[in-house]
């Protein structure tokens, strides 16, 4: 069926354990446990990006923002952002003031830009593959059947992701500042 090193797992939805944990490779060491059926992960970089975008959704009308300020808010890198920042500024997305009051402000109406946008922008894509470029000679038909399966899955991601405008992630936020979550020990 596959290998049975220490690192192997062996089919967790026939086996029934989706969500439990089996010893396996995690972090640079290699050391730890993994969740079965673990996370299917987007990039730091459009995780952040998006919460940069929200936060400037937020402060919308107030002026420019410094990147400092959000980095302090947000608790990322100001290196980071300042990274982040190139793509969705070309784009227009972002807008940048020069000057003694300067900083950064929405280059749009929140209402007007999806998440998926600032995600393609900052990804480059939302393929979950490179759509079956592999060479020919390696292609079978269980191959293509799997591919056009993840271009599905890509597709119905990039779907929801369009659906979801910056300024609905701003209002989320925002309600969440209002009515904060307690968690109890």
């Amino acid at each position: 069926m596959g290998s049975t090193g220490p690192n192997s797992v062996s089919r967790p939805d026939r086996l029934g354990l989706v969500g439990q944990v089996l010893p396996g490779r995690t972090g640079p060491a290699g050391r730890g446990k993994r969740p079965i059926g673990g996370v299917m992960k987007l990039s730091t970089r459009s995780r952040y990006g998006v919460r940069l975008m929200a936060f400037l959704a937020l402060r919308r009308g107030e002026g420019p923002v410094l990147l400092r300020e959000i980095a302090e808010s947000e608790r990322i890198s100001e290196k980071y952002l300042s990274q982040i920042v190139i793509p969705l500024r070309s784009v227009g997305l972002l807008r940048s003031v020069r000057g003694a009051h300067g900083g950064y402000e929405l280059g749009k109406e929140p209402s007007e830009v999806s998440v998926r946008e600032i995600v393609e922008v900052l990804e480059g894509g939302l393929h979950l593959t490179d759509g079956g470029r592999e060479a020919s000679r390696s292609r079978t038909i269980t191959g293509e059947v799997v591919e056009q399966l993840w271009v599905e899955v890509s597709s119905n991601i990039a779907r929801t992701l369009d659906k979801l405008s910056l300024e609905e992630v701003a209002k989320r936020v925002g309600d969440r500042r209002q009515n904060p979550v307690m968690y109890n020990i």
